[in-house]
């Protein structure tokens, strides 16, 4: 960001592509412009067992062409989203996860029984649905 009648550049940088710097800028700018920001806060992880991280397990279809698999290690939970790495994910409640690699989170949906019937992904200010398609 550069605001020429007050001489002022903000550079951010980011050595990993998908970094959501523009927050970063924006709360910098409010920082020096004495108006409001957001300060990053430390999530906190919650532990689940094996078992809770394997009712979880299943193919999540967010649109035609892109799906999310989620697998397990123990009480480890994996996403892997169509044409990325998989990334371990992180419960901060029974059903809402979030990754430390980029800012997002997912929450899993349950039916009246408990049985995770899809998945809803929030990243980029998007909020993406998706139907569980296969265990």
């Amino acid at each position: 960001i550069h605001v020429r009648e007050d001489n002022l550049t903000i550079v951010v940088l980011s050595n990993y592509q998908t970094a959501q710097i523009g927050p970063i800028m924006r709360d910098l700018g409010s920082i020096v412009y004495e108006r409001q920001y957001n300060i990053p806060t430390k999530r906190a992880e919650m532990h689940i067992t094996a078992q809770q991280a394997e009712s979880y397990i299943g193919t999540h279809q967010l649109s035609p062409a892109f799906f999310m698999e989620i697998t397990n290690e123990g009480n480890r939970v994996f996403a892997q989203a169509t044409g990325q790495p998989r990334f371990e994910i992180f419960p901060e409640s029974e059903h809402r996860f979030f990754l430390k690699v980029v800012d997002a989170e997912i929450l899993f949906n349950v039916d009246e029984d408990g049985k995770v019937i899809g998945l809803t992904l929030f990243q980029g200010g998007m909020e993406i649905p998706g139907q569980k398609i296969e265990n």
